[in-house]
């Protein structure tokens, strides 16, 4: 396959990257450290949820694939060749010993900042999807495609709470902040997520 190609059924496969939220140039390390957090937030024991069975299922699989050096090897070669997107860099200016500051979180029972449900407007044309054909929002939000709008919202709710008191890098949460902003983007709007569907 061409690189840059579009191939329905390598975009058919799992992509166990966004599975385990790592990048394909992932260390062993960070594939070992990122399917034990995973697991220990998703495994249904301590979840409680019936799509964490799914999910976990899943989770596991991606770690089968990826900690076997030549399963990766295997699995990386049928993986679509997309253009890397662009990076956007901004520039934040702090007054001396100033942290950068994160969102407020919302209160509980309400939806993220930013993930209010949108009105149904209605559309005067068709809608189409026109973002990276790889990425499965379904995948990264923890959903199954048939899941309802307000379910899909108690996952970006969920993965918002998440994101409260992690350690992570200000660019690492800025990374799953607009990841969960883009997935609202095509699964919230009843009309994208239908030509996303198609």
């Amino acid at each position: 396959m061409e690189a840059g190609c579009y191939d329905p059924v390598v975009a058919a496969l799992p992509d166990y990257y966004a599975l385990l939220e790592l990048p394909p140039s992932a260390s062993a390390e960070e594939i070992r450290s990122s399917y034990r957090r995973l697991a220990r937030v998703h495994h249904p024991d301590t979840s409680g949820s019936v799509e964490s069975v799914a999910l976990m299922i899943q989770i596991n699989e991606a770690w089968e694939v990826l900690r076997d050096p030549e399963r990766r090897a295997a699995y990386d070669r049928t993986r679509p060749r997309l253009a890397p997107p662009r990076r956007v860099v901004r520039t934040v200016t702090r007054t001396p010993g100033e942290r950068p500051r994160r969102p407020a979180p919302a209160a509980p029972g309400q939806p993220p900042r930013g993930f209010e449900p949108a009105e149904d407007a209605p559309r005067t044309g068709p809608v189409s999807y026109t973002g990276d054909p790889s990425t499965d929002w379904y995948a990264v939000l923890g959903v199954r495609p048939d899941t309802p709008r307000t379910q899909i919202l108690k996952a970006l709710s969920r993965m918002a709470g998440e994101l409260e008191g992690v350690r992570i890098s200000a660019t690492e949460f800025t990374r799953r902040r607009q990841a969960m902003k883009d997935a609202w983007a095509v699964l919230g709007d009843p009309h994208m997520r239908a030509a996303y569907d198609r």
